[in-house]
């Protein structure tokens, strides 16, 4: 099962290169069977990466100490459930996870979307897929989850004692599930500004995936809350660490850009463009303060590009939210 699974994330490595270089050849050649080819490829890389969860998941139920690590966060002594838990509980199955929950997401999104928005799909795909292989990229070449020992060790170091609380088990995968979900926006923003359809089909498409991720947010961010309170016994929920305001930045723009998409769906919408982009700059902040020095160099390395394109999205999101605006002034006062 570990060369099954390590074999899983190098195939999915190829399979999103391939997904994001097919997806826009085919919108440049227009040539939709490029597309249904890139929709197939979004679907292969979430069977992939599941291949890739299941053998972990395996591995640690199993207590193969052969990996590091298995061995690194598990123990014999741990009840089941922690050792599930213990899948995030870790640098590499923290990105495996994400990573899981992206191409998950990308791949609902594809189903979504088979017959509706096809001139914003091939940059939505391409958009989702550039993430995806951000991170797929990182657990192939820097950090792979199913690295061997030298020799296999009898037991495991066990998991953090500060992470065994039942929190663990649903606090994660709900700041996960929220962090993820608003790339399904940041990807439709991008399509809409690639395309040229700045119209309200795009806003109507986000809106139920804005709102379960900001929903997935802000439960995580108060179930964190209480964990810090039970666990660490501070007397308060709130310490203002780094980490917590890192999740907690995100949740403030993820907010200001669900709103902006309720109320402007009937109207020029640009500025919703520029929250989306506001909110995926947020992700580097998050991953840098949870990652380790290795990490987080890796981490600079890669958003750094990222986040000065969303960055240069943004600001052309708030150009055209104001020739927009000066659009509407002057057909409003125009003579008739």
């Amino acid at each position: 099962m570990n060369d099954i699974g390590g074999a899983a994330l190098k195939f999915a490595f190829v399979t999103v290169i391939y997904a994001i270089v097919i997806a826009l050849l085919g919108v440049w050649r227009q040539r939709p069977e490029m597309l249904r080819s890139a929709e197939r490829a979004t679907y292969g890389v979430f069977g992939l990466v599941t291949i890739a969860m299941v053998a972990m998941l395996y591995a640690l139920l199993a207590h193969d100490f052969r990996l590091q690590y298995v061995a690194s966060v598990s123990s014999r002594a741990m009840p089941t459930f922690y050792v599930i838990a213990s899948l995030w509980g870790g640098q590499e199955g923290s990105m495996l996870l994400w990573l899981w929950l992206l191409t998950m997401y990308s791949a609902l999104v594809v189903g979504q979307n088979r017959y509706r928005n096809r001139e914003l799909m091939p940059y939505v795909i391409a958009t989702l897929m550039t993430t995806s292989l951000l991170f797929v990229a990182m657990l192939v070449i820097v950090e792979d989850p199913f690295r061997q020992l030298p020799h296999e060790v009898r037991d495991g170091q066990g998991l953090n004692p500060l992470l065994q609380n039942p929190l663990m088990v649903i606090h994660p995968p709900n700041l996960y599930l929220g962090f993820v979900g608003f790339a399904v926006p940041f990807a439709f923003a991008i399509g809409a500004l690639a395309s040229g359809r700045l119209d309200a089909q795009w806003i109507r498409s986000i809106r139920r995936w804005t709102l379960v991720a900001w929903l997935f947010l802000g439960v995580g961010i108060l179930l964190g809350g209480q964990w810090a309170y039970v666990e660490l016994g501070w007397g308060g929920y709130w310490a203002w660490d780094p980490v917590e305001n890192a999740s907690f930045m995100p949740w403030l723009t993820g907010t200001a850009f669900l709103h902006s998409v309720m109320i402007q769906e009937k109207k020029r919408h640009a500025q919703s463009l520029e929250y989306g982009f506001d909110h995926f700059d947020l992700w580097p902040l998050y991953l840098w303060h949870v990652s380790d020095a290795e990490w987080g160099d890796f981490f600079r390395a890669c958003f750094c590009p990222i986040f000065t394109w969303s960055l240069f999205f943004a600001l052309s999101g708030r150009d055209l939210n104001s020739r927009c605006h000066f659009a509407g002034e002057a057909s409003a006062t125009a003579p008739q």
